[in-house]
C-alpha cells in the first residue's frame, strides 16, 4: 500500500515537472521601448497581447519587458491621447514603437453625471470648457470666468467689490418665480456652493448638463441645471512643475461722472423754474399765457426751494480759476465757500493692483498619480483710504490662499483609491457699511456742500453741519472696519474596485466627502474730528477760521468675534458597468447617496439631509444608434410621508447618421448626429417670505403663539390668561414641485472636421411650484404655507459654431454661441381685479415689471394746447387726447378729455415732460394705468465670439461677450432731482427746449418731472451690450538653453478684462449692473509669465 502510494507521488511529481518543462519550453520574453513622434520616451504606456490580460506598463525610460507564448503574434499598445497601435512580434524578440498623437484626446471625453462618456455617444445636452479658457481671465472669482463661453449660460455681475464681486448664474434662463433658480454645482462629484474660491489653475474640465437626460441623476436638485467641476489630477510619468506669476491693476469700468458746482446750480435753478407751472399751472387767477409769465417772473425765485443768485454762478464758474488770464487775483476764486468738489476723485482712485501666483506639480507611478497646487491671490480696491483713520482696515482688500492635493494610489490593478483635499483661506477687509456709504454718502453728496478737507482737516460749512455735505468725513464716521476671515476646507476619499473576475467592466465604487466652513470678524472704529469753516472777519475769503466742532474720542479695536460655520458629510456607494459585446456598447450606473449638512443658522436649528438613488443605462449599437435612461429617487424633508420621496426620470435617444453605411463619405460633412430627451427634474426649495432662508419642514402641523391674554373675574378679583392665536399654518399635501423638459439637438461637422455646429431647442414645463398664496383676505392673521400652486413655461435655443484650420505654421479658429430664452407665467395665485387683467403677472413673463407706458415727451407747448401766432400756448384751447384709434374720446361723464390733463396724478404738464398714455381710456392717468410691459433684468439673448491665431512662438485671443432682450428700470433705487443729491451726465442731457432744437442728445426730461409717475417705461433702459470681455497676447520660449536647466517652456502674456463696452444707454452707467447702489464693475489690465519644468 506504501509502495502504491509513493509510486502515484513520484508519477505526480514527474507529469507538474514535464509540463512545467513544456510550458517553459513555449515562451519567449518580448522586449521594446515607446517613444511618441518626437523620439520622446512615453512612460506608463500599456502594452498587452492582444486578446489576453498580459501585458506591462512602460517605464520612465519607455522600456518594457513581459514573456509571452511562443506562438503570440500582436501587442497592443494604448495611452492616453495617442493612437491605439497593433504591433506584429511573429519572429521576433524585441521591438520599437512609435506612437503618434490622437485626434480622440481628452477634449473628445465629456464628463456627465457622476461618470464621462465620449462626445459620440453623449445623448443629453451638455456644453464644456476647458482650463486653458478659464486662465485667459485675470479674475479673482470663476463666475465671472464664464460669462460668453458656453451656449446656455447667463453670468450677471452686480458688484465689483473685492470678497463680493462674484456672478449670478443662470442655466437656460428661468423656470420658476420662487425658490431658487441658480444651478447646482458640482466640484469633483460633490455639491459645494464655495466654488467660486478655487483656484483655475486647479481645474481641468467645467460641463453644463442643460437637459433632463444630463440632470436627471440629480433629481431633486438639479432642476436648474448642473455646472461639473473637474480639478486635475496627476498622470503617469515624470514629475511636472508648473508655476505662473501674473500682476494687474484695475479700474472702474464705467462710472457715471458726477456734474460740477456750475452745472448743479444752473439744473437747480432750471427746475425751481419749471416747478412754477406744475404748482401755479390751475391757479385761478391765470387766464392766459401772459398772465402766467408774468406771474411766474415775479414769484418763482421766492418760491424756489434752492436757489443760486447770478453772484453765486459766477463764483461756481470760476471755482478753479484763482488767477485771471492776466494773472492778477481772480475776484470770483472761493474755494472755501463756492468750492467746485470733485468727489469722484477724492473718494476713489484710478488704479489699484492685483496679483496672482500658482504653482503645481503633477506625475505619477505605476502605484500613486499625484496632483499639487498652491495659489495666492490679492485683491485691493478702488476706495482712497490714506485719509481715514485705520486706513489699511477700511481698504477693500482680499487675500485667497488655495492648496489642493489629489492623490490617486493603485493598490493594485483592480483597486484604486483617491484622496482629495483642497482648502481655501480667504481675508476680505473694508468698510463695513458700504451699501449706506453709496446711497447715502457718495450719491447724495453735491459739488458745492462744502470744500472737504482743509490742511488735513474734515470741515464743513460752519452754518450747516449736515455730514452728506462732506462724503469725506461721513464715509470716515459713519463706517466700521471690518477684517473677515473665512476657511473652507473640501476633502474627499473616494475607492474603485474591478470586478472584471466576475464579469468584465463591472466595478464597484464609494465615496465620502467631508466639507466645512468657519469665518470670524473683527473690527474697529475711529471718532475722527470735524471742523466747522467760516469767513475771517478781516474779509479775506482764502483765509478761513477753523472751529473744532466735536471733542477728541478714542478709536477702538474690538476682538475676532464668531461670524458664520457649516460642516457637511456626503456619502456614495455606486456599481458602474461598461462593456462591448461586438457592435453592442452598454454602460450602467447605479448609485446610493446621502447627505448631512449641519449649520446653526438653519431654520429650525436642526442639520438638513438629503439621500437619494441615481441610476443610468446607455446603449450603444455600432456608434449609430444611441439609447440612454437616466433616473433619480430622491427624499426630501420638506414633504410628508407618502410624498416625500419622488421619482424623476429621462430618456434619451441618438443617431449618429454619418455613420450608416448609405452615408456618403466625403470631406463636406463628416459628422451628423441627431438626439433628442425628455425627463422630469424636481426641486423641494422655497425661501421664507421677505428673507433669504430656506423654508423647512413644510408639512408640520399648524402652529400656535402665545400673545396678549384676557382678563377674567372682577375689578378686585382678576385672573390673568395667557392669549393664543394661530401662528404657521402646515400643509399636509404639500408635496415636489417637477419640470418636464424637453431637447432635441442636432451636432454637425464639416469640411474634415474644421466647422463644427450644435444646435439645441428645448422646452420645459413646470407644474405644482412651490410659492405662496396671493389672493388672501385681510382678515387672516395666520402665516401661510408654502402650496404646489404654480406653472411656468420656458423654452428657447442655443447654437454653437467653431472653426478651426492650420495653413502651415499658422493656426487660426473661430468659436461662437448664442442662446435665447423666454419664459411665460401659465398660471400663478395672485389677486386679479376685473378689467384690470393686463396688470396681472399671469400671461407674462417672470419678473417683468409694472410700468406706466411712455410716449417719448413733449416736445413743444403745441403737444398740449393750440398756439398763437408767437407760438405760446392758447390756455383756453387745450387739445383733445386722441384713443387708440387716433380719434378724441370722452370720460366716464361724457366730458372731452384733454391731453394736458394726462399727468400721472392730475400733475400738469409742459414741453420735456414724460407722454404717459391712458391705458384704459377713463381720462386720467393713475395707478389703472400700469401695465406689465418690457424686457426683465435677465437677458433673453445671451452671446459669445472668441477667435485666436498661433505662429511660431506667438498667440493671440480674444472674447466679445454681449447679451440682449434685457432692460433694467434706472430709477429703481434713486430719482434724479430728488432733493438736495447728487446729479450726473445723465442729467445734462436733459430736456430744453433750446437743446431739443438745437439738436442736442436728449436722454431725460426736464428737470421738473414728475417723480410720482416716475415708474414708467421712458425710465426703462435698453441694457443690452456687447463687451471685449478678453483679450490676450502671449509668446512662448523654447531655447535649447532651457532644456540644460529643466525649463520645458517660458510664456509671457498680456491680457485684460472687461476692456471695452458698447452700448446704446451707456450714459446710465454700467449696463450690467445698471441701478445697482454699490461697487462698480471693474476693468483689469494684467501681465503674467508661466514657466513649465
Amino acid at each position: 500500500m506504501k509502495n502504491s502510494k509513493f509510486l502515484r507521488c513520484l508519477l505526480l511529481l514527474f507529469l507538474i515537472s514535464a509540463t512545467a518543462a513544456q510550458v517553459h519550453a513555449q515562451t519567449r520574453v518580448i522586449s521594446g521601448n515607446v517613444k511618441d513622434d518626437k523620439n520622446t520616451p512615453l512612460p506608463g504606456v500599456t502594452v498587452k497581447l492582444k486578446d489576453s490580460n498580459t501585458g506591462a506598463a512602460t517605464d520612465t525610460k519607455g522600456n518594457f519587458s513581459f514573456p509571452v507564448p511562443e506562438n503570440a503574434e500582436t501587442l497592443v499598445v494604448t495611452f492616453i491621447g495617442y493612437e491605439k497601435q497593433e504591433v506584429s512580434i511573429k519572429g521576433k524578440s524585441s521591438v520599437n514603437i512609435v506612437l503618434l498623437p490622437n485626434s480622440v484626446d481628452l477634449n473628445d471625453f465629456v464628463v456627465v453625471g457622476f461618470g464621462q462618456q465620449k462626445k459620440e455617444s453623449v445623448t443629453g445636452a451638455i456644453s464644456q470648457m476647458s482650463a486653458k479658457e478659464l486662465v485667459q481671465s485675470p479674475v479673482s472669482n470663476l463666475s465671472n470666468a464664464l460669462a460668453g463661453r458656453l451656449s446656455g449660460l447667463t453670468a450677471i455681475q452686480a458688484s465689483g467689490k473685492p470678497g463680493a464681486d462674484a456672478a449670478t448664474l443662470y442655466v437656460r434662463g428661468v423656470g420658476t418665480y420662487t425658490g431658487n433658480t441658480g444651478p447646482l454645482i458640482m466640484v469633483d462629484g460633490v455639491a459645494r456652493d464655495t466654488y467660486n474660491d478655487i483656484d483655475p489653475n486647479e481645474i481641468e474640465t467645467l460641463s453644463i448638463l442643460k437637459d433632463a437626460s444630463a440632470t436627471a441623476v440629480y433629481g431633486v436638485r438639479g432642476a436648474n441645471g448642473v455646472i461639473l467641476i473637474t480639478t486635475k489630477r496627476g498622470k503617469l510619468g515624470a514629475p511636472k512643475i508648473s508655476a505662473s506669476a501674473q500682476t494687474a491693476v484695475s479700474s472702474f469700468a464705467r462710472m457715471p461722472d458726477f456734474v460740477n458746482s456750475y452745472e448743479y446750480a444752473t439744473l437747480q435753478n432750471e427746475l425751481a423754474y419749471q416747478s412754477y407751472w406744475i404748482n401755479h399751472a390751475n391757479d385761478a387767477d391765470i387766464t392766459s399765457w401772459a398772465d402766467f409769465v408774468q406771474k411766474r417772473d415775479e414769484n418763482w425765485q421766492k418760491e424756489a426751494v434752492l436757489l443760486f443768485s447770478e453772484e453765486d454762478l459766477k463764483y461756481y464758474a470760476n471755482a478753479n480759476k484763482p488767477k485771471l488770464e492776466n494773472g492778477q487775483p481772480n475776484p470770483y476764486y472761493d474755494p472755501y465757500f463756492h468750492p467746485d468738489q470733485n468727489w469722484k476723485d477724492q473718494v476713489f482712485k484710478k488704479y489699484a493692483p492685483q496679483s496672482q501666483f500658482n504653482a503645481n506639480v503633477s506625475g505619477g507611478t505605476n502605484s500613486l498619480k499625484y496632483f499639487v497646487s498652491f495659489g495666492y491671490l490679492n485683491q485691493k480696491g478702488l476706495f482712497k483710504t490714506d485719509y481715514l483713520p485705520f486706513s489699511d482696515e477700511m481698504d477693500f482688500t482680499k487675500n485667497r490662499y488655495n492648496l489642493r492635493g489629489n492623490f490617486d494610489f493603485d493598490v493594485n490593478k483592480d483597486f484604486r483609491i483617491s484622496v482629495d483635499i483642497g482648502t481655501q483661506f480667504v481675508d476680505i477687509t473694508g468698510m463695513d457699511n458700504d451699501s449706506y456709504t453709496w446711497e447715502k454718502r457718495i450719491l447724495w453728496s453735491t459739488p458745492l456742500g462744502s470744500p472737504g478737507m482743509v490742511d488735513g482737516k474734515f470741515v464743513l460749512p460752519f452754518t450747516n453741519q449736515n455730514q452728506q455735505l462732506n462724503p469725506l468725513y461721513a464715509i470716515a464716521a459713519s463706517n466700521n472696519y471690518n477684517i473677515t476671515k473665512n476657511s473652507t476646507l473640501n476633502s474627499t476619499i473616494k475607492a474603485v474596485y474591478k470586478l472584471d473576475f466576475i464579469t468584465q467592466g463591472l466595478s464597484i465604487g464609494g465615496r465620502i466627502a467631508y466639507d466645512s466652513y468657519f469665518s470670524s470678524r473683527s473690527g474697529g472704529k475711529s471718532y475722527p474730528l470735524l471742523y466747522g469753516i467760516r469767513e475771517n472777519p478781516n474779509g479775506d475769503r482764502l483765509d478761513p477760521i477753523l472751529v473744532q466742532l466735536n471733542e477728541v474720542t478714542p478709536s477702538e479695536r474690538w476682538s475676532d468675534w464668531y461670524n458664520g460655520k457649516w460642516r457637511k458629510v456626503y456619502g456614495e456607494v455606486s456599481m458602474n458597468y461598461a462593456r462591448s459585446f461586438g457592435k453592442h456598447n452598454v454602460t450602467g450606473l447605479l448609485l446610493y447617496n446621502a447627505e448631512k449638512r449641519h449649520d446653526p443658522n438653519y431654520v429650525p436649528d436642526l442639520p438638513h439631509a438629503y439621500i437619494g438613488m441615481a441610476g443610468r443605462v446607455t446603449y450603444n449599437f455600432d456608434g449609430r444608434y444611441l439609447a440612454e435612461f437616466n433616473m433619480g429617487y430622491n427624499g426630501s424633508e420638506n414633504f410628508p410621508e407618502g410624498k416625500r420621496f419622488g421619482f424623476l426620470p429621462a430618456f434619451s435617444a441618438g443617431w449618429v447618421a454619418s455613420n450608416e453605411s448609405f452615408f456618403p463619405k466625403n470631406d463636406y460633412i463628416t459628422y451628423l448626429k441627431i438626439r433628442g430627451s425628455i425627463g422630469k427634474v424636481g426641486n423641494d426649495n422655497i425661501k421664507i417670505p421677505g428673507t433669504n432662508t430656506d423654508a423647512r419642514y413644510l408639512y408640520l402641523p399648524d402652529t400656535w403663539s402665545y400673545t396678549g391674554g384676557y382678563n377674567f373675574g372682577t375689578l378686585n378679583d382678576r385672573n390673568w390668561v395667557q392669549g393664543a392665536q394661530e401662528s404657521v399654518l402646515g400643509n399636509p399635501n404639500v408635496t415636489w414641485e417637477t419640470a418636464t423638459k424637453s431637447n432635441i439637438g442636432a451636432e454637425l461637422r464639416l469640411f474634415r472636421d474644421r466647422l463644427t455646429v450644435t444646435y439645441d431647442h428645448f422646452n420645459e414645463k413646470r407644474i405644482n411650484i412651490l410659492s405662496y398664496k396671493g389672493t388672501v383676505p385681510e382678515i387672516v392673521a395666520a402665516t401661510l404655507p408654502p402650496y404646489n400652486l404654480g406653472i411656468v413655461k420656458n423654452w428657447g435655443n442655443e447654437l454653437e459654431v467653431g472653426y478651426n484650420s492650420k495653413p502651415g505654421k499658422f493656426t487660426y479658429w473661430l468659436k461662437g454661441n448664442i442662446s435665447n430664452t423666454k419664459n411665460e407665467i401659465v398660471f400663478m395665485d395672485e389677486p386679479i381685479v376685473p378689467g384690470l387683467e393686463y396688470q396681472a403677472a399671469t400671461g407674462k413673463p417672470i419678473n417683468q415689471g409694472s410700468y406706466l407706458q411712455a410716449e417719448g415727451l413733449y416736445t413743444s407747448w403745441g403737444d398740449l394746447y393750440e398756439l398763437d401766432g408767437s407760438g405760446n400756448p392758447i390756455l383756453s384751447s387745450p387739445l383733445p387726447a386722441l384713443d387708440k384709434s387716433g380719434k378724441p374720446y370722452t370720460n366716464a361723464n361724457g366730458e372731452t378729455v384733454y391731453q394736458k390733463d394726462l399727468g400721472y396724478a392730475g400733475v400738469p404738464l409742459q414741453p420735456g415732460e414724460v407722454k404717459l398714455i391712458d391705458v384704459n381710456e377713463d381720462g386720467v392717468v393713475n395707478e389703472k394705468d400700469f401695465v406689465r410691459s418690457g424686457y426683465t433684468s435677465i437677458p433673453r439673448v445671451t452671446y459669445g465670439i472668441s477667435f485666436g491665431f498661433s505662429y511660431k512662438g506667438f498667440d493671440f485671443s480674444a472674447l466679445l461677450q454681449g447679451v440682449g432682450g434685457v432692460a433694467k428700470y434706472a430709477m429703481a433705487n434713486q430719482l434724479h432731482f430728488n432733493k438736495q443729491e447728487s446729479l450726473f451726465e445723465v442729467d445734462l442731457h436733459r430736456f430744453t427746449e433750446e437743446r431739443y432744437q438745437n439738436g442736442d442728445p436728449i436722454d431725460f426730461p426736464i428737470a421738473a418731472y414728475n417723480k410720482q409717475g416716475a415708474r414708467n417705461t421712458f425710465f426703462l433702459i435698453n441694457t443690452s451690450y456687447t463687451r471685449l470681455k478678453n483679450m490676450e497676447i502671449g509668446y512662448t520660449l523654447q531655447p535649447k538653453a532651457f532644456k540644460k536647466i529643466g525649463i520645458g517652456y517660458a510664456r509671457f502674456y498680456l491680457n485684460g478684462y472687461n476692456l471695452l463696452t458698447w452700448s446704446p444707454n451707456k450714459i446710465w452707467g454700467d449696463p450690467e449692473n445698471l441701478n445697482f447702489i454699490g461697487y462698480p464693475l471693474t476693468r483689469v489690465y494684467n501681465i503674467g509669465l508661466n514657466v513649465n519644468f
